[in-house]
């Protein structure tokens, strides 16, 4: 019989994951409660040289892990802007054609390069609230130090042209809803992009014993008076409990090069499956096709099945976006108010499809939209490319649905 998983792998091959996470740094100086980096579980690990970098990279450019599509996060469960030679690892990335992400909490700042900046898809900052009190319940940082940090970010995108790449994910508990107007006009003020969603334990662990009811009762009402919890029992109910999308989107590697299978589970022997350096590619691939854990996560309905697992908060989203848009249209040449309301009906359509997995019906009312209107098809690429989530995969399966 043969293993679904593996064959999962063989396919994603083909064109290589579509991020593979790169851990360049093994330590983390946050204190988040929901992540086994904050609580300090583990040991505090080191950090991955230059020379470690490029030899993992090479590694999985051959093995056809990275292809001409794939990301590489420069991160895991560290912060990688701990790393002192996080630019010379940056240059070897763009030297090898690459594009790189980065996440941080903001407590750090290092400077980056302005051509080096040039290579980068996204900075992501991650935000537990936006108040010192927020600050004490998780990152344990002084709010004030995130925000000139932050800003100093944005000055460097802005100076490398890259304004638009920067991401604020905030992360949305019970304690800090009315703490989310105030980030969003944070992010506005710097213009860069606002995207909360939901927090939630990281650790399949811990998600597997939330939805089986056998969590301590401790951490269960730590999670119940923090956590928005109906946010997971909804990915519950709703999950075809088949199918993870880690499996096929995620490859993971440490400092030391040793590989991972779950994204959501830390660094112990349970998820360990080889060294890059000194194992067989085929038996790393065949640990992570067995990775005992998979199907207990899946059949418990935990397991992300699409990249909506990140619980982007999108009634408020999608208002601040309409708002924005609004007032965007308002400043724009088009004379026609019917014109600038049927766009915006045909954006909100679009974003609308990006959460779900057919979209079909959505495409369908944007074409009928556009055509009884007459606009073209190129003026709604562009807006695409300023309103969407995720610009490249919409238009790309926006412009497949037009051709058919």
């Amino acid at each position: 019989m043969r293993n679904q998983r593996m064959d999962i792998i063989q396919d994603v091959l083909k064109t290589g994951f579509h991020e593979v996470c790169i851990e360049i740094s093994g330590k983390c100086n946050a204190q988040c409660k929901y992540c086994p980096s904050g609580k300090k579980t583990g040991e505090q690990r080191g950090m991955m040289s230059p020379e470690t970098f490029e030899r993992v990279l090479d590694k999985l450019i051959s093995y056809g892990i990275i292809g001409e599509e794939s990301q590489i996060d420069l991160f895991w469960w560290g912060e990688p802007l701990l790393n002192p030679n996080l630019n010379a690892i940056i240059e070897i990335a763009q030297k090898k054609g690459v594009d790189y992400v980065l996440s941080t909490n903001g407590f750090y700042y290092q400077k980056i390069p302005k051509h080096l900046l040039k290579g980068i898809k996204r900075l992501i900052i991650s935000m537990p609230g936006f108040s010192q009190a927020s600050y004490d319940r998780i990152h344990r940082f002084d709010f004030e130090t995130i925000k000139r940090n932050i800003r100093k970010y944005a000055e460097d995108m802005h100076q490398a042209g890259e304004l638009d790449k920067i991401w604020v994910a905030y992360h949305v508990y019970q304690f800090n809803l009315d703490e989310l107007y105030d980030a969003y006009n944070f992010c506005e003020e710097l213009q860069i992009s606002f995207n909360p969603g939901y927090a939630f334990p990281l650790l399949v662990k811990e998600r597997i014993a939330y939805a089986s009811n056998t969590l301590p009762l401790e951490r269960k009402e730590e999670m119940l008076k923090e956590v928005v919890t109906f946010q997971l029992d909804k990915m519950i109910a709703e999950s075809d409990k088949e199918n993870c999308i880690y499996q096929r989107r995620n490859f993971i590697v440490d400092e030391k090069a040793n590989v991972y299978g779950c994204l959501n589970l830390e660094h112990d022997e349970q998820n360990y499956c080889g060294n890059l350096f000194e194992d067989e590619i085929e038996d790393i691939y065949k640990k992570i096709a067995n990775l005992s854990i998979c199907d207990e996560c899946i059949q418990c309905g935990v397991a992300p099945a699409d990249i909506s697992f990140k619980f982007f908060f999108d009634s408020w989203f999608q208002m601040m976006k309409k708002t924005t848009f609004l007032e965007t249209l308002c400043k724009s040449e088009i004379d026609n108010w019917n014109k600038k309301k049927e766009i915006l009906q045909i954006i909100m359509n679009l974003r609308a499809a990006e959460q779900k997995k057919d979209k079909q019906e959505l495409f369908s009312k944007v074409k009928d939209i556009m055509l009884q209107n007459e606009i073209p098809k190129v003026m709604i690429d562009g807006e695409i490319d300023k309103w969407a989530m995720r610009p490249c995969k919409l238009q790309q399966e926006f412009n497949d649905f037009w051709e058919q």
